[in-house]
């Protein structure tokens, strides 16, 4: 288990997959998963893998909230970039697509792009920043079914249970429908 104090440059040495959820459920849902993805690869010049796309309900809000396009990428290289850092340029991509973000205790709201950093192979990161893995990951159908065809024998965190054990036990009951369009 890998503690943010104890995170050293050693250990960012290590290749670890990674994991990153997206989702759009403004605009052109499509074009901006593709933008996103190619972003990430001009970023950090690693070249993704992803897993098929997914319609899903627009999760904790009200009815009638357009659905989201949903998807995630697994990026494995051999320096990564600090998790906070990984964090922030997500941050930085979704602005340049367009996300507006709005103030945390007001609920969630619809976007043009949600990036989130879900998972780090073998990491436990918790500061007033980043908590990893995504605290609300394991109840998120949506999340877990792309992460599954990714790498469904990942540990969610060292000693826990594995991708495929957290979607066979996901309260999450809404529908979560494969997209027929092509990918990147």
């Amino acid at each position: 288990m890998i503690q943010p104090n104890v995170f050293s440059h050693h250990v960012c040495n290590v290749k670890r997959r990674h994991f990153i959820g997206l989702g759009s459920n403004l605009g052109d849902r499509e074009h901006l998963l593709d933008k996103a993805i190619q972003k990430m690869q001009e970023l950090w010049g690693v070249l993704p893998r992803f897993s098929n796309r997914y319609n899903t309900p627009a999760w904790g809000m009200p009815e009638g909230t357009p659905d989201f396009l949903n998807q995630v990428v697994l990026l494995a290289w051999d320096h990564p970039p600090a998790p906070e850092s990984i964090m922030h340029d997500l941050l930085e991509i979704e602005k340049e697509l367009g996300r507006t973000r709005i103030e945390k205790n007001t609920g969630y709201a619809s976007r043009t792009m949600d990036l989130d950093l879900l998972a780090i192979e073998g990491v436990v990161w918790n500061t007033p920043k980043l908590t990893l893995p995504h605290p609300r990951m394991h109840l998120r159908k949506f999340v877990l079914l792309p992460m599954a065809e990714l790498a469904g024998d990942v540990r969610s965190t060292p000693d826990g249970p594995s991708v495929d054990e957290l979607l066979s036990t996901c309260p999450d009951v809404s529908s979560v429908q494969l997209w027929p369009s092509p990918r990147l």
